[in-house]
């Protein structure tokens, strides 16, 4: 697919074509010639965080150092093919290629392995990160940043809040949305909710009566106070991720992504 292409005035012209080599990993070509010289080309590979790849990464719905369970609270499960009240639907992870029908997926499994969660040769992947977005990156595109303590931002009547990214331990207290990166302990107070997807880096704790709708994600452990609920919805974890913009956007590999100058014998 050509990106964009235009000319040098009258003495050459280039293009820039993309070229998708898997669900989120992407070939950018660059191409120009100038007064009738050899055409050249540059090629880098690069990330782009696609919804659909990223909800179909996690094996459970919670996923995490371990998982306690209080008197009365629950881990459910559903299909991708399951919708909310009041939550758009997501036929576009239902309809992707290899998503496996199964009325009930694990409800709870240890952390993957990298680059899916964590990295033991790059610091900056080491505690937090969503696929090739490091933390220094999510804060960079958080739609909110906090320092962490009481979860506080103006309310928005249940709206998604994008991504938000806290530099500390956290705790909600209302009723949020979103994607909610955490480096430290995130906690619910008894009666507060969260929808859509969780990353924390050490523990999550629901209190009584506290509620997610979505997947989990936590270095650490995952405890459900009494009566606490994660109400698992590979939905409502794609639609924060297709609403969060500002992770829509092609990232350079770390370290070496450039593949050119290729020559033109190269074609």
């Amino acid at each position: 697919m050509v990106l964009d292409s235009g000319t040098f005035g009258h003495q050459g012209a280039w293009r820039v074509r993309e070229l998708r080599l898997a669900p989120e990993f992407h070939l950018f070509i660059a191409e120009g010639e100038i007064g009738g010289g050899v055409p050249m080309r540059e090629v880098r590979v690069a990330w782009w965080m696609d919804p659909v790849a990223r909800t179909k990464s996690h094996r459970a719905v919670v996923e995490a150092g371990s998982l306690q369970m209080g008197v009365g609270s629950d881990v459910r499960t559903d299909s991708v093919f399951s919708t909310r009240v009041g939550m758009e639907g997501c036929d576009e992870l239902a309809a992707s290629p290899g998503v496996v029908v199964a009325p009930h997926p694990t409800a709870y499994s240890t952390l993957p392995s990298p680059p899916e969660w964590g990295s033991a040769t790059d610091a900056s992947f080491a505690d937090l990160r969503l696929g090739w977005f490091s933390e220094q990156m999510l804060v960079e595109l958080a739609d909110h940043e906090l320092p962490g303590g009481v979860f506080q931002l103006p309310e928005c009547n249940g709206c998604s809040r994008g991504l938000v990214h806290s530099r500390g331990d956290l705790l909600v207290t209302g009723q949020e949305a979103g994607i909610l990166a955490v480096r430290g302990t995130l906690r619910l107070e008894a009666g507060a909710s969260w929808t859509g997807l969780i990353l924390a880096s050490g523990d999550v704790a629901l209190e009584q009566d506290a509620t997610v709708v979505g997947l989990v994600r936590a270095g650490g452990s995952v405890v459900l106070g009494d009566g606490s609920l994660i109400d698992g919805s590979a939905c409502a974890a794609h639609n924060a991720l297709r609403e969060a913009t500002t992770l829509a956007r092609p990232i350079p590999l770390p370290g070496r992504s450039w593949t050119g100058p290729v020559p033109p014998a190269a074609r």
